[in-house]
């Protein structure tokens, strides 16, 4: 998880461009700036490409935190 979480937060850093900001799985689009429904297309777009999976519609829906993206990436490297 804490390997996903840096990766996050380094697409993160890159697509807000916010050298300093650090990530934390409890971190929302109400605490983290410029997360808002315009950068949160292109935070997806960089975040399925970095990883090289797809997020369904459903998944997408159901991301509210960074949590909620670190669970859904863990969950595609690691079908069950």
């Amino acid at each position: 998880m804490e390997n996903n979480l840096q990766k996050v937060t380094e697409i993160f850093r890159n697509v807000l461009n916010v050298n300093t900001l650090e990530l934390k799985t409890t971190d929302t689009p109400h605490t983290i700036d410029g997360w808002d429904s315009l950068t949160h297309s292109r935070l997806i777009a960089d975040i399925e490409d970095a990883f090289s999976i797809e997020f369904k519609l459903k998944e997408l829906a159901g991301i509210r935190s960074i949590g909620d993206i670190i669970k859904f990436i863990e969950l595609k490297q690691n079908p069950s």
